[in-house]
């Protein structure tokens, strides 16, 4: 069964989530900043309050970024912890 992460409790998830892209070219380089938002309606993410989740699948890998309101309406019944961490000692898969 799939978990979601607060963002806004798991700092050292925030921290990954939000290091900037680089993408490398014929031309050179760019960094892109790294905007975090819902991947079902593009609503940006708060990272200072609650309202943002990371969506995990049963091995720990990252689906997807979701707001509250499209948790509520397609995982409203999966599980919601403050860390990954924390996660990992309760499901122990």
């Amino acid at each position: 069964m799939e978990f979601l992460i607060s963002i806004h409790t798991d700092k050292r998830l925030l921290e990954k989530l939000l290091t900037p892209r680089v993408v490398v070219d014929s031309y050179g380089y760019t960094i892109i900043p790294k905007r975090l938002s819902c991947d079902h309606c593009e609503e940006d993410l708060p990272i200072t309050k609650p309202g943002g989740y990371a969506l995990f699948d049963t091995e720990g890998t990252l689906w997807e970024l979701l707001c509250e309101s499209c948790r509520q309406r397609f995982h409203n019944g999966s599980p919601v912890y403050e860390s990954l961490e924390q996660a990992l000692r309760v499901r122990r898969w």
